[in-house]
């Protein structure tokens, strides 16, 4: 929980931004951010594996967390 818990301005301005877009009747713009967040998410959900069981799900956390930044910074 802690772990994700750095992730969530990002994600509330991510929420924000891609309503805008579709306010403006841009759907490409969430469609690529989303696509960012979601190969980002992944990469670190499968590197979490590498990580020991006991910090698995941190790990997926962090992982989620640094998505959202990575989505952010490329909005």
């Amino acid at each position: 929980m802690m772990a994700m818990m750095v992730g969530l301005v990002p994600f509330g301005i991510l929420f924000l931004l891609q309503r805008t877009f579709y306010a403006f009747e841009d759907a490409k713009t969430p469609f690529t951010l989303t696509l960012v967040v979601t190969v980002i998410a992944t990469l670190a959900n499968l590197a979490s594996l590498l990580l020991p069981l006991r910090w698995l799900v941190v790990g997926v956390g962090a992982g989620q967390a640094l998505s959202n930044f990575v989505g952010l910074a490329s909005g």
